[in-house]
């Protein structure tokens, strides 16, 4: 079993986009809350790469939504993870697996269940 993805010849690009970024200053240019993951996709997606979304409340998807219609405008796959509302973030994507709880924890922790089981599949592929 594989722990760690370092010792393969072919290795994945991947990165966590991160809504804390700092304000520039009333002298530059700030990023909107929207765009905030816009803004970071714009550094290094390329088209053909896949961007995954993941939200379990749809009223706090605003970013989320904005970050799946941008890469799916330069020919990005998109990935939803949705809970509790899919709305209009589902809609968009390529694909969307729906975590179809009422409950918001049961929602998050199915998702980062989730996450481990594509990561681990990444992890056991076999690049034969």
């Amino acid at each position: 079993m594989t722990l760690s993805g370092l010792e393969r010849p072919l290795r994945f690009r991947v990165s966590t986009l991160n809504d804390q970024t700092p304000d520039l200053g009333p002298n530059k240019t700030s990023v909107s809350r929207e765009d905030v993951f816009v803004e970071q996709l714009k550094i290094f997606v390329e088209p053909g790469d896949v961007v995954v979304g993941i939200s379990a409340l749809e009223s706090a998807a605003l970013p989320i939504i904005r970050m799946i219609e941008y890469a799916a405008s330069i020919g990005c796959k998109t990935v939803a993870l949705t809970g509790l509302e899919a709305g209009k973030l589902a809609a968009l994507a390529d694909i969307t697996i729906h975590v179809g709880s009422t409950h918001l924890g049961t929602v998050e922790d199915t998702h980062v269940i989730i996450c481990h089981m594509v990561g681990s599949y990444f992890l056991e592929f076999d690049q034969r």
